[in-house]
């Protein structure tokens, strides 16, 4: 029953012993008022409207705290996420730097497994046309990143040159 009709039944009927029911929800109890006094009837519709305003104000307290609970929730979300864009910006620097500093050392490396190596093949060859061989490829590799050395040319020539004669030499 809307406020409307109650008001219609209480004040515009002059039949006041009509009954009706003032229902909050479905779930509630409904109460049935008889009676042959209006004062009665009126008191009684006042204490069960001071009731549901009661229950409005106790519904009002629950959604707002629910409100500053979630406002602080996601307050503190806000938070995190800050911090871990900030950390995740720092580990990506870092990881730029560990990984600009590997190519280095692996540059570094292969450099000095070049050199190594060469100082092993001018040890072990002692062959003129060897050693002119490996200083021109130097000289030439040095020039052009993209020109390789294949050393078992050099295996190949060194196994020629021993099994030479004087005369092939």
């Amino acid at each position: 029953m809307n406020f409307l009709h109650f008001n219609r039944l209480l004040h515009g009927s002059s039949n006041i012993r009509s009954s009706f029911q003032l229902c909050s929800t479905p779930s509630r109890v409904r109460v049935s008022v008889r009676s042959h006094d209006p004062s009665l009837t009126a008191q009684k519709a006042d204490a069960y409207i001071r009731e549901l305003y009661n229950q409005l104000e106790i519904e009002k307290a629950h959604y707002d705290a629910s409100s500053i609970t979630a406002e602080q929730t996601c307050s503190l979300l806000e938070q995190k996420y800050v911090s871990l864009k900030y950390e995740f910006t720092m580990l990506q620097s870092q990881h730029s730097q560990l990984n600009s500093t590997f190519e280095k050392r692996v540059s570094e490396l292969a450099q000095i497994q070049a050199d190594k190596h060469q100082v092993y093949l001018q040890s072990k060859f002692s062959c003129p046309i060897v050693g002119h061989a490996q200083a021109a490829t130097n000289k030439n590799t040095m020039v052009d990143d993209h020109r390789k050395f294949i050393w078992e040319e050099v295996s190949y020539l060194e196994r020629w040159w021993s099994d030479a004669s004087d005369a092939k030499r």
